[in-house]
């Protein structure tokens, strides 16, 4: 049989997307057999540490994998596709398969089920995302957003122990980890920005890779030209991860696409959205309108901040 090496980090939902990805190989390929390969990175390591001190932005939790996979030590790794840079490529290797996309939205909890417009006056609310604070300060600029990291168990701890009031999530995690707790909000995807390929999972590979049949079998070409155009936005707008800057592409009604995207100041009182629908299914062409309506209402300002 033959082998192949995914690397991945060490937490629960990064463990449940490579073991989802084996799944998808083993379903199709009997005569494959899938190794899992946790690594824990230097972000889990220091999980108490704010990103913003640990140095660089450029693929924090994805660049010790990626280093396996050079080195030899796996044949591919499995990421959250928001967790990769849009704005670096690391030479011999390439995005190989997009299997599928989860819910993209973003869900708040909150101890006492409050939406985000009925929590009280400076109420604290938890996120380590610009974007996510951003969002949040457009609609409440009272509250006060407090920085938190960690899986997601112990960010729900804390707010059990009122670390905070209310903290936000991706739904597409507690999703695949079937994580019980007190959701009080949904935030529908048109109105509340997801980050670009917020809830799809990723195959990297090297681009010579002896296994290309068994990544095109498990891609998704939907999501992948989705995920292509999302962050093709946020390239156009110059975002990276400490931006407040989000896309999203969306099916309308019959075989119309739509893609929605944002940009903010980091406070989230200069705040720009965007939104396009297109009968043809070009989503490249579909991106650039909207990265240059963005663009030219002064996003690129707020990107630079």
């Amino acid at each position: 049989m033959k082998t192949i090496r995914l690397a991945t980090r060490s937490s629960a939902l990064a463990l449940w997307q490579a073991n989802r990805v084996a799944t998808l190989i083993t379903n199709q390929f009997a005569d494959v057999n899938v190794q899992i390969l946790p690594m824990t990175t230097s972000p889990d390591r220091r999980s108490e540490t704010p990103l913003s001190e640990l140095g660089g932005d450029k693929g924090l939790f994805v660049k010790e994998v990626e280093d396996a996979i050079l080195a030899g030590e796996a044949d591919a790794a499995v990421h959250s596709l928001k967790d990769v840079p849009v704005d670096v490529t690391v030479p011999g290797l390439e995005l190989v398969a997009m299997p599928e996309r989860a819910d993209p939205r973003d869900v708040l909890f909150s101890a006492g089920r409050q939406n985000l417009m009925s929590l009280p006056p400076g109420a604290r609310v938890a996120t380590s995302s610009a974007r996510r604070a951003a969002h949040v300060l457009h609609r409440r600029k009272d509250l006060r957003i407090v920085p938190v990291r960690g899986n997601v168990d112990t960010r729900l701890r804390k707010l059990g122990e009122n670390q905070f009031d209310a903290l936000i999530l991706a739904a597409a995690g507690v999703s695949r980890l079937k994580i019980e707790g007190p959701v009080a909000e949904l935030f529908p995807v048109r109105d509340w920005c997801p980050a670009a390929g917020q809830g799809i999972m990723v195959v990297e590979s090297l681009t010579d890779s002896p296994f290309a049949e068994i990544w095109q079998a498990i891609n998704s070409p939907i999501v992948q030209k989705a995920a292509i155009a999302e962050r093709m936005v946020v390239d156009r707008l110059g975002a990276n991860c400490h931006s407040a800057a989000g896309a999203y592409v969306w099916m309308d009604s019959g075989d119309r696409v739509g893609m929605s995207a944002f940009a903010a100041s980091q406070d989230g009182q200069q705040y720009l959205t965007a939104e396009r629908v297109s009968i043809s299914p070009d989503y490249a062409k579909l991106a650039e309108a909207v990265a240059n309506d963005l663009l030219a209402r002064g996003a690129a300002n707020f990107i630079r901040e």
